[in-house]
C-alpha cells in the first residue's frame, strides 16, 4: 500500500496521505486497522474521496451505522440533515454553523455512544470551520490536580427536558412506548407525562469513562459543549441568534450527580487545558477523518463560509 504517513501528535492520530498512483481500492483495510487500534484517529489528507467513496471506505471499516436515534441537538435550526436520502449519514447542525462547538465526545449524554465517527468533508470551509480534535487520555494526564481532585470519582448528570414535539426528533418516533424502549436501551433513565406529553430523562457518567482503544485514564464528555449550551440560553444568546423560538428552558443540561453546578473555574481549567492540547483539521475536500469516540475529543471552529459541508456517519468497529 502505498501511502505516507504522519503523526498528528504523540499521543494519538496517524495522518494517511496518498502516494501519487494510490486509489481508495489500493488501500489494505487491516493494515488500517491496525493502525487505528495504535492511534485511534486516522486523518485520510489529500484523497479527494467522493461521497461514494466515503460511504466504501467506512462500510469497510465500520457497521451497524447509528441513524442518530436518540440525539441531543436535534431541534429547530440545530437539527442534523440526512444526506442523499441516507440515514446513517447527516450534516453536522443542519445548516447553521456560524458558530463554535466545544470539544466534546459524541452522545456520551447516553450510556452507547457509538465507538467509532467519521467526518466526511465535502466542500471546506476555507480558513475557517476547522474541526478541533483533542485526545482524551493526554488532556487527562495533563488536567490540573485541583479538576482531578474536584470530580474524583464523582459522575455528571445529563439531564433533558423534551416537550411534545421535541422528543419524536429526538427519538424519530412519535409512538411514546417505543421511545421508553429507546431510553432503556440507551440505558438513560426517564420519566414521560402523559398529560403533557414530554419526557425528562437523567443520565448518570463518570467524565473519565472506561471503553476505546485508549489504556488508562481518559478525559471524554459533552460536558464542555452542553455547559456551553446552557450560557446560550441563559445569556439570552440564543434568542438573539436565531429565527426560531427555543423557550426560556434549556433542552440539556449538566450537573454534579448532586445537582450542583460544576463551578465555573473548573469549566475553565478543562478549556484552556484542552486548548493547548487541541489539533485544528484544515479541511480540504474529499477528505475523511475516522475517530475514536471513546476516547478522542471532536468539536468545531465558528464557521465564516456558509458553504462549508462536512458530513457525519456513526457506528461500531468491523473490526
Amino acid at each position: 500500500m502505498q501511502v505516507k504517513t504522519e503523526k498528528i501528535r504523540d499521543s494519538f492520530g496517524l495522518i494517511v496521505e496518498p502516494a501519487a498512483s494510490t486509489r481508495l481500492q489500493d488501500l489494505d483495510t487491516r493494515l488500517l486497522s491496525d493502525w487505528f487500534k495504535t492511534h485511534r484517529t486516522l486523518y485520510f489528507r489529500g484523497w479527494n474521496f467522493s461521497l461514494e467513496e466515503f460511504q466504501q471506505l467506512s462500510q469497510q471499516l465500520c457497521r451497524n451505522f447509528s441513524s442518530y436515534e436518540g440525539g441531543g441537538f436535534r431541534f429547530k435550526e440545530l437539527d442534523r440533515e440526512f444526506v442523499n436520502s441516507d440515514k446513517t449519514i447527516m450534516t453536522t447542525t443542519g445548516h447553521t454553523q456560524g458558530f463554535s462547538i466545544p470539544l466534546h465526545g459524541e452522545m456520551h449524554y447516553i450510556g452507547t455512544p457509538p465507538p467509532l465517527i467519521w467526518f466526511y468533508c465535502k466542500t471546506p470551509g476555507q480558513n475557517t470551520g476547522q474541526t478541533t480534535l483533542c485526545d482524551g487520555v493526554e488532556l487527562a494526564d495533563k488536567l490540573p490536580k485541583s479538576v482531578k481532585d474536584f470530580f474524583g470519582d464523582k459522575k455528571i448528570k445529563y439531564s433533558r427536558f423534551l416537550p411534545d414535539g421535541s422528543w419524536q426528533s429526538s427519538f424519530m418516533t412519535s409512538d411514546p412506548q417505543r421511545a421508553m424502549e429507546i431510553c432503556r436501551q440507551q440505558l438513560v433513565q426517564f420519566n414521560y407525562d402523559k398529560d403533557r406529553n414530554e419526557f425528562v430523562t437523567e443520565f448518570f457518567v463518570s467524565p473519565f469513562p472506561d471503553g476505546g482503544y485508549a489504556g488508562g485514564p481518559k478525559f471524554i464528555s459533552n460536558l464542555l459543549n452542553i455547559a456551553s449550551v446552557e450560557w446560550a440560553f441563559e445569556s439570552g444568546w440564543i434568542k438573539k441568534t436565531f429565527a426560531s423560538d427555543f423557550g426560556d428552558r434549556c433542552p440539556m443540561i449538566v450537573r454534579m450527580e448532586d445537582g450542583s453546578r460544576i463551578p465555573s473555574e473548573i469549566l475553565d481549567e478543562i478549556r484552556a487545558t484542552a486548548d493547548a492540547l487541541t489539533y485544528d483539521t484544515e479541511w480540504e475536500s474529499g477528505e475523511v477523518l475516522m475517530i475514536d469516540n471513546l476516547s478522542v475529543m471532536h468539536g468545531r471552529k465558528e464557521s465564516l463560509n456558509p458553504a462549508r459541508e462536512v458530513f457525519v456517519r456513526m457506528g461500531d468497529a468491523n473490526f
